[in-house]
């Protein structure tokens, strides 16, 4: 919601219109400020280390098989804001805790329309079977879920057969590519989390996609955007932006080097002692 639209209200309402729209632009707005200023607060700690709401990486779509979708949810930012929603979608939090260790491998997800997608994908897209033979499809007949893109199970089926045969015939392309000329596309990307260790989590948006490039054995690298990175994570890359040369790092410093996560904090030299 922007500004002019705000103040369109009032010309054609006007002041208790204007004052509604006023509440409901910060309202909507309110979670990009928050991230807004949490980059500002990074770039400060981190420098050129810092993570910024565009970070996007390429990975190995098979190497993400857990998700703190859900455990996140009782993380709050700054000790106020709760991890759901649109902080989810527009974050780039450093995060301390063991949101990481609490995570949900994806065979064992707790949600049940989540677990159905997943078993109705592979169904489908790995077993050949129609849409009518999923568990998906049975689930959806049998439950009441408040989810926009199944209140028309046959079009959302459809879409899905189109953005298999998308991939498989064209590749995974950005969203920026995908959706030219829209504002901001970078938040409809996979979003993933990062542990302490370098592990890729599922955060928020495209489960249906990231499981469709894990299922066609041609893709073998996806852009994901950076949400939410472990602050043992944040500062080893922060140590390597840093480095002047490979001998200086920690042990466990090196072994991450190759990380997907990292190749931007690398120098010329850095580079060149690798072989890069």
């Amino acid at each position: 919601m922007s500004l002019s639209h705000t103040l369109k209200r009032y010309c054609d309402g006007g002041f208790p219109s204007l004052l509604r729209g006023i509440r409901d632009y910060f309202v909507y707005n309110k979670y990009k400020w928050i991230t807004k200023y949490y980059t500002i607060k990074q770039k400060f700690s981190y420098g050129k280390a810092a993570p910024t709401v565009n970070d996007l990486i390429y990975v190995d779509p098979t190497n993400v098989k857990r998700s703190v979708h859900w455990s996140i949810k009782n993380v709050q930012v700054n000790n106020i804001w709760p991890l759901v929603g649109r902080l989810q979608t527009y974050g780039n939090f450093v995060l301390g805790g063991d949101w990481d260790i609490q995570s949900s491998h994806f065979s064992a997800i707790e949600d049940e329309k989540y677990r159905h997608i997943r078993i109705g994908l592979h169904q489908r897209f790995v077993e050949n079977k129609s849409w009518g033979e999923t568990d998906l499809d049975e689930f959806l007949k049998e439950s009441e879920i408040y989810d926009e893109t199944y209140q028309n199970p046959k079009e959302r089926y459809d879409e899905l057969d189109r953005i298999y045969e998308s991939i498989k015939q064209e590749g995974y392309l950005t969203q920026a590519c995908l959706k030219d000329g829209e504002a901001s596309p970078q938040f409809d990307e996979i979003t993933v989390a990062i542990g302490r260790d370098g592990e890729l989590f599922w955060l928020t948006n495209g489960f249906h996609r990231l499981h469709l490039t894990q299922i066609i054995e041609e893709i073998d690298r996806i852009p994901v955007r950076v949400g939410i990175r472990h602050r043992k994570w944040q500062e080893k890359r922060h140590t390597i932006s840093q480095a002047k040369s490979i001998t200086g790092l920690d042990s466990d410093v090196k072994k991450i080097l190759y990380h997907p996560d990292v190749q931007q904090m690398l120098n010329p030299r850095l580079k060149k002692e690798m072989g890069l």
